[in-house]
């Protein structure tokens, strides 16, 4: 994590925050931008998320700000810790539907179809593969407590994507995440 900070000349701003495969830690930029610096631990399904979001462009999803695949390092605009766990289940099922019609760009052949992880869901296939997100979710409840998921507020749009688990396959897949982690 350090190599990332002085190579892209950023300063701490907040406390770590960590998940089952990342560290996040609050940034501002050398122009005192609030970023956010994505380390993620070596794992095949995070190995392209730079690709995923520089194809995205903003689009719907976390702006990235830089990348260094070589050492997982990710510098993302900042968002908003407001989740999903303030809105009704019918309304996060609206701006997650909006959200996927957005991010559902061409294929990148970088990635790896989604077929090596389910096959048996993908042997009939009929819809043209798309870049999908293989863990967008609005909430999980741990432990009895509802907390945040890969969907969050933000200034220059009310939700964006964060997070990622990027492959090519049938945007229905995306469907899964959401009800397993509801």
């Amino acid at each position: 994590m350090q190599v990332l900070i002085e190579q892209w000349g950023l300063r701490p701003d907040g406390d770590p925050i960590h998940g089952h495969c990342l560290l996040v830690l609050p940034v501002l930029t050398a122009e005192g931008a609030a970023a956010m610096l994505k380390i993620g631990f070596p794992e095949e399904e995070s190995e392209h998320e730079h690709l995923v979001l520089q194809r995205w462009g903003g689009n719907g999803a976390v702006r990235l700000l830089s990348a260094d695949p070589h050492h997982r390092g990710l510098l993302l605009e900042r968002l908003h810790s407001t989740d999903f766990s303030t809105v009704s289940d019918a309304e996060a099922c609206v701006v997650v539907a909006d959200l996927c019609r957005r991010i559902h760009v061409p294929a990148l052949p970088q990635l790896r179809p989604l077929s090596l992880y389910v096959d048996r869901w993908t042997a009939d296939r009929t819809v043209t593969d798309r870049v999908i997100h293989t863990d967008l979710h609005y909430n999980n409840v741990l432990g009895g407590n509802v907390v945040g998921g890969n969907v969050l507020a933000a200034e220059r749009e009310p939700w964006l994507v964060i997070d990622r688990k990027p492959v090519n396959g049938d945007p229905y897949y995306e469907i899964a995440p959401r009800l397993w982690n509801r």
